[in-house]
Order: C-alpha cells, then structure tokens, then sequence
C-alpha cells in the first residue's frame, strides 16, 4: 500500500509526487479526464459522430500557443488572416466558395486525417508551446474539401500563376504592363476557381489525407493519448 507523505517540507511534498508518479499514479488522473472527456464528446458532438460512423478517421491540428489540462474549448477567428497564402488569393477562394457552398472555405478551421501532415506547422518558432492535437467539432458544423489534396496553399505555391513575379518571368520576361497585370488576374481567377469547382462537401469518413476546411461554432482539441475515445 502506497505510503502518505510524512515529510511536508517542499522536498518531501517533492519526493512523495515522484514516488505517486512511478506507481503510476497519473493513471487515476487520466481515468478521470478520460471519463469527463468521453461525456463531453458524448454531450456536444453528436452529429460530428454521426457523419464519422463506421470510420476508424481521426482528424488531427496544429495548435500555437498554450494549451492548459487535457482538451481545450476553442472558437474559429472570425476574420482569419491566412499565415502562408497571399491576402488576396485567400480572399478570391472565400468569394469563390461562398458562392459555391455557402460560406468562405479560407475563414474557416483546417483539419487533417494525416498526423505527419499536422505535424508541419508544430514549427515553434515565436510561441511558447505547439502540439498537434485531435480535433473535433462541437454540434453542428459544415466542411469542404478538395480529394487528393493534401494542403491547399502547398498546390498553389506549386503553381506560377499564384505568383506574378514568377509567372511575369516564365512568361513576358519580368515585364509588368496594365495588358500582362490584367493576363495574370484572369488567369489567376480562372486557376482558383477550377480549385473550388473541385470541393467536396459530403462523405466526410473517407476525406482520408486531405485538408478539411470545418466551419463551426467552436470545437475541442484533445490531448492525442485520448484518441481512443474518438
């Protein structure tokens, strides 16, 4: 039987956690989290599992920043500024999408069945703290995303046409006119909108290894030893 601490000075406060931890102890902790945790899921996300019936998916994201306890409550930006892609390529694609499914695919939470692709923006960098954890919508939510791709701003990069300094070279020779400015913004529409025309919006269970675009109220990001409960 696990003896009480009779030492209450800070090293024996100290000593007694470290003695709790190696008779694993932490399982109590992660018992009881887990139990609260699967309630909560049980309570609040109810059509996310419905729409992931009989799929062994699980989505994870990237979070910046601090994370306290196990799971977190969080809500979307309202107004996201993209990291990576370019201002108004983010703003062509929401115009585009809200035209096609009814709400902006960039404004949106970035979700993936890929860990490996998560875990490339668990980069540091200026935060504290970063993680990939699971991710899951709380009560009604809607989604888009595009089969067979990975990441959406790694498909535009790829392409010149997202970028005029590139594609002005590949093409006029670095020369920027009124007539090659209009060329490349036409062509630039015309490329991200055969990218929206290509949005899914059903069949969530099988959007294996793709960027999923979720708009919801708020969702939960859980620590990844919970996956189980998914």
């Amino acid at each position: 039987m696990m003896q009480f601490a009779k030492d209450y000075s800070v090293k024996g406060i100290l000593k007694y956690i470290k003695i709790c931890k190696m008779k694993n102890f932490n399982n109590y902790i992660i018992l009881e989290n887990k139990n609260e945790i699967e309630k909560l899921l049980l309570e609040n996300c109810q059509p996310f599992f419905k729409e992931m019936k009989g799929s062994d998916n699980i989505f994870y994201r990237c979070h910046n920043g601090s994370f306290q306890g196990d799971y977190q409550e969080l809500k979307p930006h309202k107004n996201r500024m993209p990291r990576d892609t370019d201002k108004k390529s983010h703003e062509i694609i929401n115009s585009l999408s809200e035209e096609k499914i009814g709400w902006g695919s960039r404004n949106a939470i970035f979700a993936t069945t890929s860990f490996e692709t998560a875990s490339i923006y668990d980069t540091g960098g200026l935060y504290e703290e970063t993680g990939v954890y699971v991710f899951i919508p709380i009560g009604d939510f809607k989604y888009a995303y595009i089969p067979g791709v990975e990441d959406l701003y790694n498909v535009m990069e790829e392409n010149p046409i997202c970028s005029f300094y590139i594609w002005s070279k590949l093409y006029h020779n670095g020369e920027k006119d009124e007539m090659i400015v209009k060329e490349w913004l036409s062509k630039r529409k015309e490329f991200l909108e055969n990218l929206v025309d290509m949005y899914e919006t059903t069949d969530l269970k099988n959007a294996t290894d793709v960027e999923v675009s979720f708009k919801c109220e708020s969702y939960y990001l859980i620590e990844l030893q919970y996956k189980d409960l998914i």
